[in-house]
């Protein structure tokens, strides 16, 4: 029996030899294949298929809700199968909180068919930046997304402020408010965007502004 603990010790030193030993430059490269991995391009055909019968239900995360309203905004689902389609779709996913649900269809997507939330509209990589950050004793929450049109482009910051809506079917994730990286200079015309800001400085102060009560980081 006294021979057991040095067997052991013998088997964990072998396999710890036999594990390649990585410099920092190959430690790099993996990290950098992992940051590369976690890119998803879209929206697929069948994400497109899926819109026509897409609606709020107390199943959905808010990721899933984020990833919906993205590939209803895209530019081939905006008038595709019919006019106004995307922007109908995104609208669905809205809190009626959220000045934009007062918009017609036609007043929405002229809110898209402005410089500043072209990225929305033009998209062709995404990845989440961050973790899912549940604020208000969970009944809001935070999401920072980048995307890109091309993978030459370079990436642009898109916030996304979440929250809970009471159903007769239950509480339902629905969207608040969408940031929208872009230069101070832009202004959003009278009445606010989508996001119900009135410039691109105030958009930047709002997602920079400490959040109240407790904080809990999904990751």
């Amino acid at each position: 029996r006294g021979r057991m603990p040095a067997l052991l010790l013998l088997l964990h030193l072998g396999a710890l030899l036999s594990v390649p030993w990585l410099r920092p430059a190959a430690l790099l490269r993996g990290a950098a294949a992992l940051r590369m991995a976690s890119v998803t391009s879209g929206p697929t055909e069948a994400q497109c298929a899926s819109l026509a019968d897409a609606r709020p239900s107390p199943a959905l995360q808010p990721r899933e809700v984020i990833e919906t309203t993205m590939c209803a905004l895209h530019e081939k689902n905006l008038d595709r199968p019919y006019a106004y389609f995307g922007s109908e779709v995104a609208m669905r996913f809205l809190s009626p909180t959220s000045p934009a649900a007062r918009s017609s269809l036609a007043r929405f997507a002229d809110y898209l068919s402005q410089e500043w939330y072209r990225p929305l509209v033009e998209w062709s990589d995404m990845r989440w930046d961050g973790d899912l950050v549940f604020l208000n004793s969970g009944h809001e929450c935070y999401q920072q997304v980048s995307i890109r049109s091309a993978s030459t482009q370079p990436w642009k910051s898109v916030r996304w402020i979440l929250c809970l809506w009471p159903t007769d079917a239950g509480s339902e994730w629905r969207i608040s408010s969408v940031f929208v990286q872009e230069p101070d200079a832009v202004q959003v015309p009278s009445g606010g965007g989508p996001t119900g800001a009135e410039s691109a400085r105030e958009k930047e102060h709002l997602t920079a502004a400490e959040p109240e009560g407790p904080v809990e980081v999904v990751t």
